[in-house]
């Protein structure tokens, strides 16, 4: 009997070894889950502000393009007008020879 009383003493502690490796285990299953979850959130953070990052330097891209484009027409546009204010003036300097002729 004495036996039998040792080993099923054996038999519980083995047992309770179980079970509580068991619990150890599922809690560790849930922090893992937890860690998973918030890098999951983490990451779709990042994805979140890079996407917002790259529109904005999009936006920004197009807006340089746009200048440039405004540049160049104000540019050209300053070139056509000043070459008609030299031809008026020429004109005006050729009107003033003939009458004086």
């Amino acid at each position: 009997m004495l036996q039998s009383n040792a080993d099923l003493e054996k038999e519980r502690i083995a047992a309770e070894k179980r079970q509580q490796a068991e619990r150890d285990a599922k809690e560790k299953r849930k922090e893992i889950e937890r860690e998973v979850e918030e890098k999951r959130w983490q990451i779709k953070q990042q994805n979140k502000e890079t996407k917002i990052m790259h529109e904005k330097a999009e936006k920004e891209a197009e807006l340089e393009r746009m200048l440039a484009l405004q540049r160049q027409y104000l540019e050209e546009k300053t070139r056509r007008l000043i070459a008609e204010q030299q031809l008026a003036v020429q004109e005006q300097i050729s009107k003033h020879v003939n009458m004086e002729s």
